[in-house]
């Protein structure tokens, strides 16, 4: 499954507080990671399913000193997930607990990863045709938004696949480009101030 609308919302969501808000993709190299608690999950199993790609939006509460700046933090961060069934917004240790599953062990495959982007950056560089919402014959999976696609400060009309790209992690020194850094589980942690994990 994959994570459609919620790539255009959460631009939607972080508007009046982009200084305090990232951007966060979570995926891997295989395009398969578990999340639980979700709107689309198994209810048997916790509400889980298993993403290509999911977008999440995480409002950090502590002092912020900079736009786009990476810090750690002190105050607990907020999760906004439109496809989970926990609270919305959602405490981040919570969310990391029980959507997240953190600091369980899970097979390799299955190893998420964050690419995590300033929420000011986001607004700028992202851009989506919305051609991933399409099937082989070129149909909607599912409805798209009422509103036009999102077209980048510089004109770039479709660069979603490289936001959910996790394979190049030689961005990671750079916090500033136009597509954030990749984490770690322990990395996103250690960022939004949770005590769970490794």
């Amino acid at each position: 499954m994959s994570s459609a609308v919620t790539v255009d919302s959460v631009i939607l969501i972080g508007r009046n507080n982009i200084k305090q808000c990232w951007v966060v993709f979570i995926s891997n190299e295989n395009k398969q990671v578990p999340l639980w608690f979700q709107a689309s999950g198994d209810p048997e199993q916790d509400g889980l399913v298993v993403w290509d790609y999911h977008v999440i939006m995480i409002q950090d509460l502590s002092d912020f000193k900079g736009e786009g700046t990476f810090q750690d933090s002190s105050s607990e961060a907020l999760v906004w997930d439109l496809d989970s069934t926990l609270t919305f917004p959602t405490p981040f240790g919570q969310y990391a607990e029980k959507a997240l599953k953190a600091g369980e062990e899970i097979n390799a495959a299955f190893t998420k990863l964050y690419r995590v982007i300033s929420g000011a950056v986001y607004l700028d560089s992202f851009a989506s045709d919305r051609g991933h919402m399409r099937n082989s014959s070129g149909e909607w999976m599912s409805p798209p938004p009422s509103y036009p696609p999102i077209v980048a400060k510089d004109g770039c009309v479709n660069n979603i696949h490289r936001f959910w790209d996790m394979s190049d992690r030689a961005d990671r020194a750079d916090c500033n480009d136009n597509f954030g850094r990749v984490l770690s589980e322990k990395e996103l942690l250690q960022k939004f101030g949770s005590a769970l994990g490794p």
